[in-house]
């Protein structure tokens, strides 16, 4: 008998409790309901026979807690007499006993438990774990939840209650009489097997547009261009409502927008990886447009980008697969089974042949994330492809000494890789690829010969990297080692009796053959020991080389490294830098405070006493207490040709000693592997003792690159020695009488800087943490907001110029006077919210400050202040054509991201050229938050307060008091106007007759002079189709009708010349409607209209910087 669910959707399943079977074919157990519980059965009964016969079953399961990494309970897969489990109990039960018939022989239950919570009365090994049952909740037999690497036999930790989908394969042979059960983490989130939950097209559509958003924010509307460098179905995760969201950005790079990203190893997934890699080495945006167009294909098809071929011991990689179908008229043929005839024709051919159009073979030809969310928006057409050649080869290139060359592939198929030191000729070809990420060059025809990989290591690992702090950085840990949020790499944690492992995730090819000599290595680290006591510490860590980053078998007493069993054995093949703080006769340590280099054991080959050499002199020696709490520099080199081992040790921030500490001639190449992992061990005796690494750089033959100290993370502040010295109690006390003579003195000095510096902090504003600076620091760096800072005056107060002085980053502090205390919590948490917006176009909230009526505000400092100072003062340059379009564009792109692309929709209600500030390159940062509202998506903003500054307020606005979207794509459209004419929106004339600048350029058009509008300081220097556009755009933003305004989006691409502006005429926007419209509203609300006036609160950033 056999059955298979690929989903649960119409699924006859025999459901009790909180057990319910979602709409989109999940089967829930549970609930976040507390003492529910919930069954699953097959609903016909399975006959096992007489004697119990063999089986085998699988399938996929997730664990979502309420609190990430904290279960409750757990489940099981049960093989029972019965599907009547109404008397069971939940919590500790599991569902399946109670507390008179757990245990009890004749319940006939066989239960394979995984259970997130440690119950000591059922003898549950851990709080993570699996366990065979019989009858009852006592396992027959137990362990940690964990697979076997399939790369290296390593046994993995796996947490039961991350979130992450698992497999698990149960089989019970009859023969054997053995069970076997088997759990590994299930192979994407998006694995084609696990696109039962997404039956329908539009589902996988949805998520296509989602993670096509989220690239195009990296690539282009981030702060600093972002490459992820690994965009695959794998790192799609899903929310609860099926929105796909791009994670694991473990690979990305960022760089500037209009630089070049510094990347010379190419890193990815096989099948995801953009031909040219193979030949640059380079990564660009274009690199991971190809990785989306496999990503498309794949979410299309529900098939793996590279497949084995079932009738053929061949690879087939999907992009050729739906290539041929279109050349033969069959595109759609492609599409994934599982989606039967539930699909829109059209849709699912604009997804096939936009995944073949992002894995075109030429980059350029290739569209950018802009082009492919406008094509998925439906915003412009898929163009017109001419039929690529997926199957062409690639001739002979060289980049960075590596050449591959492909022969004719009639003949016998021939792979020559070469690099100075290694050259190989490979004659056969290989008949399974490995989907796991690799570095390697590539070519996209050849993708089979990959597998050599495995053979040819010398490419599988970057030759250098660098961690300056290690705050979202990819180690392998094991033990109780961990990261900080600050960035710490803690190898211990004052844990007695413990040991903590870290390793660079993929091992160097330090040899190219078994008997070849050791290339030459360079490393250089940050350390610091903090002991619990200030003379004696628990043993120390070690820098080490290793054949496998699995040393389980490694104890406390051996530094993690070994065990009496393995210790001094030439097999281990390890090789360690020891600096050991307790003197341990058995291993001849010269003292509790030493260095030594180790080989197989801890029986130092060389060592001696920390410290360090002055200078290049070989006499000024100064020792060094490694438990002192301080950071100490590290540099260990071995140079593979002279056979010499370098270890050099230092105060941090000291120029590296000329002289090593220690210097051994040693030949590494008998003694370490080929593959080699690099990494720390260390481990805890009974005093309490943490390890700290704060940097890390590492280089195959070449200097390690120099840290940056200053980006560093610090060492948490070290507690006091519970123990006090006589000297520090006689010293207090001495304190205490001198207080006595004093005390007066002492309380008004610090009652008065108290109130200097006082600030205050409520209940509410906790969530709000991490944006608030201290008023101190705001105080310093703007040396006590002295007139000489003074910037100008915004709407709620004035704006100084400071440099904060811990970073030295300039920063513009405004000063606000409030008084209502509930108002002011609803404008903290609005600000605050404001605060997480991150769009190269918007200027950066930093954070706040409060105290007794007055709040602060902190931005990114803007060289060159507010535009309106460029558009309407004399004293400065004026700004050329081609700086005012780019500003338009910048400003529209900024407002788009507020109004659709951020998690929620943010109206911004104060668009005007004076909230928009100029960085130091011209740049547009739209600023002035002060009167910005939020709302989800799909839902109404309710106001009912008219807000904004006269000559920008929205006919509708004043009328109804109702903000939205619209209201700011008029205020926008007064903007284009005012940046193209070089006026204001309401001027007064000489003789006192007020011109409305929308107004005046109608009147301009209706006389078949638009372009007469023009600032006249441009002269002819502007281009004329620009300017005209300009112009009419500014005045269909303007459009009295708030339907008839264009949304945020299709001005981008007005702007960017993606669609042409449509057919307007001056009569559309006659004098009437405008006038009526306005008066009706100006009237109501009896607003005197100036330049200047403000019906609110100023903006946030006006008055300049």
């Amino acid at each position: 008998m056999i059955s298979t669910f690929n989903g649960f959707k119409c699924v006859n399943l025999s459901l009790d409790g909180a057990a319910v079977i979602r709409s989109d074919g999940v089967l829930m157990l549970t609930d976040l309901n507390k003492q529910h519980k919930g069954h699953g059965f097959y609903p016909i009964p399975i006959s096992f026979g007489n004697t119990i016969s063999s089986f085998s079953t699988t399938f996929v399961f997730v664990i979502v807690p309420e609190y990430l990494g904290k279960g409750c309970c757990g489940f099981a897969f049960t093989i029972s007499a019965s599907k009547d489990f109404s008397e069971s109990m939940a919590t500790n039960y599991m569902g399946l006993f109670n507390y008179s018939n757990n245990g009890n022989s004749y319940n006939h239950i066989l239960a394979i438990e995984f259970d997130t919570v440690m119950n000591p009365e059922d003898k549950d090994i851990d709080s993570n774990h699996v366990g065979i049952d019989v009858n009852g909740l006592v396992s027959n037999k137990s362990i940690t939840a964990s697979y076997t690497s399939d790369d290296n036999g390593e046994l993995r930790n796996l947490s039961l209650v991350s979130g992450n989908p698992m497999q698990v394969w149960i089989d019970y042979d009859h023969f054997d009489m053995k069970l076997n059960v088997t759990l590994a983490p299930f192979s994407a989130f998006l694995d084609p097997v696990y696109l039962f939950c997404l039956q329908t097209l539009n589902q996988r559509f949805q998520i296509i547009k989602g993670v096509a958003s989220g690239l195009h924010y990296l690539h282009e509307d981030c702060e600093q261009v972002v490459i992820h460098r690994d965009v695959k179905a794998g790192n799609v995760l899903l929310d609860k409502d099926m929105n796909g969201r791009l994670s694991d950005f473990g690979l990305a790079r960022l760089y500037s927008h209009g630089g070049a990203p510094q990347t010379t190893n190419v890193v990815g997934t096989l099948g995801y990886i953009a031909p040219e890699l193979a030949r640059t080495c380079k990564s660009t945006t274009s690199s991971y447009v190809f990785a989306f167009g496999a990503f498309l294909l794949e979410v299309a098809c529900g098939r793996r980008p590279l497949e084995l071929k079932k009738e053929a011991d061949d690879q087939q990689m999907l992009v050729e697969f739906v290539f041929a179908n279109w050349k033969r008229g069959a595109i759609l043929d492609t599409r994934d089974p599982k989606l039967g005839e539930d699909y829109v024709p059209n849709e699912l051919e604009l997804v096939l042949k936009l995944g073949l159009f992002c894995s075109h073979n030429s980059p350029k030809a290739r569209p950018s994330m802009r082009q492919v969310t406008q094509i998925l928006n439906a915003g412009v057409p898929l163009p017109d492809l001419l039929i690529p050649d997926f199957s062409s080869e690639y001739s002979t290139f060289t980049e960075n000494d590596c050449a591959v060359s492909f022969p004719s592939m009639s003949s016998e198929p021939c792979l020559f890789i070469g690099r100075p030191e290694l050259k190989i000729f490979i004659l056969h070809q290989i008949s399974s690829v490995s989907e796991q990420p690799i570095m390697a060059s590539l070519l996209l025809k050849n993708l089979v010969l990959l597998a050599l990989l495995v053979h040819l290591r010398a490419f599988a690992a970057d030759s250098e990297f660098k961690f300056d702090g290690f705050r979202g950085a990819n180690l392998s840990l094991d033990g109780i080692t961990n990261l900080s949020e600050e960035g710490l790499l803690l190898l211990t944690n004052r844990t007695q009796q413990s040991k903590g492992q870290a390793f660079y995730p993929s091992a160097f090819r330090f040899k190219t053959s078994e008997s070849a000599a050791a290339h030459s290595f360079s490393t250089t680290f940050v350390f610091a020991i903090v002991s619990e006591y200030s003379t004696i510490s628990s043993f120390g860590f070690t820098f080490c080389l290793s054949p496998t980053k699995a040393l389980h078998g490694g104890i406390a007493n051996f530094l993690g490294l070994f065990n009496s069993t393995n210790i001094n054995l030439a097999s281990n093949h390890i090789v360690a830098v020891e600096f050991d703080t307790v003197q341990t006769p058995e291993y001849k340590d010269i003292d509790d405070n030493h260095v030594g280099i180790d080989i197989y054991g801890l029986i130092s080959n060389n060592s001696h006493t920390a410290g360090y050499y002055a200078g290049d002199s070989s006499r000024d020696f100064h020792n060094l207490s490694l438990f002192s709490g301080q950071p100490m520099q590290a540099w260990v080199e071995y140079d593979g040709k002279k056979l010499q081992l370098n270890v050099t040790i230092a105060p941090l921030g000291q120029q590296k000693p000329g002289r090593p500490l220690l210097s051994s001639e040693i030949d590494l190449s008998g003694m370490i592997s080929e593959d080699v992992f690099v990494g720390f061990t260390a481990s805890e005796g009974n005093i309490h003792t943490t390890h700290y690494i704060l940097g890390w750089s590492f280089k195959m033959d070449g200097n390690a690159t120099p840290l940056d100290l200053t980006s560093l993370p610090k060492l948490p502040l070290i507690a006091e020695n519970n123990k006090k010295s006589w000297t520090w109690i006689i010293w207090l006390c001495l304190s205490l009488v001198l207080a006595l003579t004093i005390t007066g003195l002492i309380i008004s000095y610090i009652v008065a800087r108290r109130m200097k510096f006082a600030e205050l902090r409520e209940e509410w504003e906790q969530e709000y943490g991490p944006h608030r600076f201290s008023y101190k620091e705001l105080f310093q760096a703007t040396e006590g907001f002295k007139d000489k800072h003074f910037l100008g005056f915004g709407g709620f107060g004035s704006v100084y110029k400071g440099v904060l002085p811990s970073s030295k980053a300039e920063i513009a502090v405004k000063k606000i006077s409030h008084q209502s205390r509930q108002g002011m919590k609803e404008f903290v948490a609005e600000i605050v919210s404001l605060g997480r917006l991150r769009h190269r176009n918007l200027v950066r909230l930093l954070g706040y400050c409060r105290r007794e009526g007055e709040l602060f505000l902190v931005y990114d400092f803007m060289h060159n202040g507010s535009l309106d100072k460029h558009l309407f003062s004399q004293r400065t340059p004026c700004l050329d054509w081609n700086q005012r379009f780019r500003i338009i564009k910048g400003v529209a792109s900024g407002l788009l991201y507020l109004h659709e692309e951020w998690v929620k929709v943010v109206i911004h209600r104060d668009i005007k050229a004076s909230n928009v500030l100029l960085d130091s390159e011209f740049n547009a940062r739209l600023g002035d938050f002060g009167l910005a509202r939020l709302y989800d998506h799909g839902t109404d903003f309710q106001t009912t307060h008219v807000m904004g500054t006269m000559g920008y307020l929205a006919p509708e606005l004043v009328r109804r008091g109702k903000a939205t979207t619209c209201s700011d794509v008029y205020a926008f459209g007064v903007f284009l106007l005012e940046v193209a004419c070089g006026k204001r929106p309401i001027e007064l004339e000489d003789y006192g007759e007020e011109i409305v600048l929308v107004e005046w350029v109608l009147e301009c058009w209706k006389n078949g002079d638009i372009g007469g509008a023009r600032d006249r300081r441009l002269g002819e220097e502007y281009v004329v189709e620009e300017m005209e556009l300009v112009l009419k755009l500014g005045l269909l933003c303007c459009h009295p009708v708030d339907r008839a305004r264009p949304s945020m989006r299709q001005v981008m691409h007005f702007l960017n010349g993606d669609f042409c502006l449509p057919q307007l005429t001056p009569s559309s926007l006659n004098d009437d409607v405008l006038n009526s419209i306005a008066d009706e509203g100006f009237d109501k609300y009896v607003v005197s209209s100036s330049s200047s006036a403000s019906l609110a609160t100023a903006s946030l950033l006006s008055g300049g910087r």
